[in-house]
This record gives structure tokens, C-alpha cells and sequence, in this order.
């Protein structure tokens, strides 16, 4: 004997509402991040803070601003560009907006080694990075090693 409860077809508004729910819980986190990526200007905002720490010191762990890791440089443009993202490289490269190499933008975030390091891509095929100790904050063109060792690229939003 079936118990359960005879329908009209129509359904009440909390069941419209959860069913919303329930289906919004079920899209691709990638559908809804595609959503709400930033825009061109927050990337070129994120850039140009990136810039202006060029020559400032790599020192591991510090997140500025008169010294900076990889990803505390990328997470302080951001921040900049008024964007809030994770702390480590390895956490920014789980973002969930991937972006392919040929739809690279200002901004987006490059991502070496499977998370090991993160840069930020500044257009025409450039990068500024904080690398490591005794290498300043600096610029420069993504060679063939980099593009050899690039895992993926997101972009923050």
C-alpha cells in the first residue's frame, strides 16, 4: 500500500523554495563560479598593486607589505582590487574559476608545480612573482621553463 501523500501537482511555496534550494546546491561549483568572476578591471587593479612591489623582498610566509611570499603577493592584489582569496598557494589553486592559457587575463592567478608556487599574470605573456629568498619582487616574461611548469590558471571573483 503506498502511504504517501496524494498531489495535486502543485506544489506549496516551502516546497518551491527547497526544491530551489536543493537544485542550486546541485550545480557545478564551476557554474556558479563562472558567474561571478571578476571583472577586467578588477584584474588590472590587482596588477598594478602588484607592480608597485616590485624590487620588495621575498621572504617566506610574509604577506606585506614591505616583504611578501608568492601567495601572499597574489592575495594582497587582490585584496587591493577588492577581492578577498586564500592564503596559500595551494588553496588558491583549488579556486574554482579554471581559465585556459589562451583566455589568460590581467589578474588571473598562474599556477606552477600543482599549487607548489603562484604568480600573477600581468598580460602579453608577463608575470610578476615573489620567488624566493634573495630574489626581490620582479616581473618578467613567462620563458619556456615556466610555461613548461605552468599546472593551471584561475581567476579570483
Amino acid at each position: 500500500m503506498d502511504h504517501r501523500p496524494k498531489s495535486s501537482g502543485a506544489r506549496s511555496a516551502p516546497a518551491r523554495l527547497l526544491c530551489a534550494v536543493l537544485l542550486a546546491l546541485a550545480l557545478p561549483l564551476s557554474a556558479t563560479a563562472a558567474a561571478h568572476a571578476s571583472t577586467p578591471e578588477q584584474g588590472e587593479a590587482a596588477v598594478a598593486y602588484a607592480r608597485q612591489q616590485i624590487g620588495e623582498p621575498y621572504v617566506w610566509g610574509a604577506t606585506g607589505p614591505d616583504s611578501w611570499d608568492a601567495p601572499g603577493l597574489t592575495q594582497g592584489a587582490w585584496r587591493e582590487a577588492g577581492t578577498e582569496i586564500p592564503r596559500t598557494s595551494y588553496e588558491q589553486a583549488a579556486l574554482p574559476h579554471k581559465v585556459q592559457r589562451d583566455d589568460l587575463r590581467p589578474g588571473d592567478i598562474l599556477v606552477f608545480y600543482n599549487g607548489g608556487h603562484v604568480s600573477l599574470y600581468t598580460g602579453e605573456g608577463r608575470m610578476v612573482h615573489a620567488y624566493r629568498t634573495g630574489w626581490p619582487v620582479e616581473e618578467m616574461q613567462l620563458n619556456e621553463y615556466w610555461w613548461a611548469n605552468l599546472t593551471s590558471a584561475v581567476r579570483p571573483g
